[in-house]
């Protein structure tokens, strides 16, 4: 059986870590490892880890970093095991099945180098259940539906592409696709994590596109249709909250 460690960066949250921290260990399938990567300016996080009886699978440093990219790579760098999730802090697992369903597919296929799967997040004022199957063919889209929360890579596959460009602030999730897209993968359809309001590709999603139409042509080259996705980007935020809008979200529920 392939074997799992889980990787959540912190930063100010001690209650957001808690409720991962409590969505990982509801797991039917535990991981052999748990990463916990706090890079607080203050000591909450690192009193609270400190003085708590941890689950031995648990293990945690807590020192200043460099930004988003730096911790996923310090808590990366530091896994052992086959399989590789990064689940942030304030996000959680859909049920506590969702382990065991995505490593059942690692187990099944030997081969197989990444998965993705649906994820249930909060838009136009309802939570709804997104997610479509990765298509290399239209990485000019963005990460389109493949959320960051419900990825899972083997090890090796780092050590193939490489971990997190520390010169993005918020779209090093999509550098990390682009160069995924040979890899061997499979789409799960049915959601695996909820991603919590307020994260910052969410905030920050226009300078998240820009960056990312950077990292494309970077990886990929110059493609006329970065500009037509971003401008469909554009069309989506700005109906997401009018009558159209919670109309087409309502079908998608969850």
């Amino acid at each position: 059986m392939a074997t799992l460690s889980i990787v959540t960066i912190c930063f100010n949250n001690l209650e957001e870590l808690k409720t991962t921290m409590a969505s990982v260990a509801a797991q039917t399938r535990l991981p052999q490892e748990y990463w916990i990567i706090d890079g607080s300016k203050n000591s909450e996080i690192r009193d609270y880890l400190s003085s708590t009886d941890l689950p031995p699978y648990v293990k945690w440093i807590s020192e200043p970093d460099k930004g988003i990219s730096d911790g996923f790579n310090k808590g990366v760098s530091r896994c052992t095991q086959d399989v590789v999730h990064i689940l942030n802090s304030g996000d959680y697992y859909y049920n506590e099945e969702a382990v065991a369903t995505v490593m059942a597919a690692f187990d099944q296929d030997p081969e197989l180098m990444w998965t993705h799967a649906q994820f249930k997040q909060f838009l136009g004022g309802h939570w709804i259940i997104s997610g479509t199957a990765f298509d290399p063919d239209k990485l000019y889209m963005g990460m389109r539906q493949v959320a960051h929360p419900t990825m899972f890579l083997r090890r090796e596959v780092y050590d193939r592409i490489g971990l997190f460009p520390n010169d993005l602030r918020d779209a090093m999730d999509y550098d990390l696709l682009i160069r995924l897209r040979n890899e061997k993968f499979k789409y799960l359809q049915q959601p695996i994590a909820v991603f919590t309001p307020g994260g910052n590709s969410e905030i920050n999603w226009k300078r998240c596109y820009r960056e990312g139409m950077r990292a494309y042509q970077k990886h990929v080259g110059n493609d006329w249709r970065l500009q037509i996705g971003y401008v469909k980007q554009l069309l989506v935020h700005a109906m997401l909250n009018t009558p159209i809008g919670d109309a087409l979200l309502k079908g998608r529920k969850g």
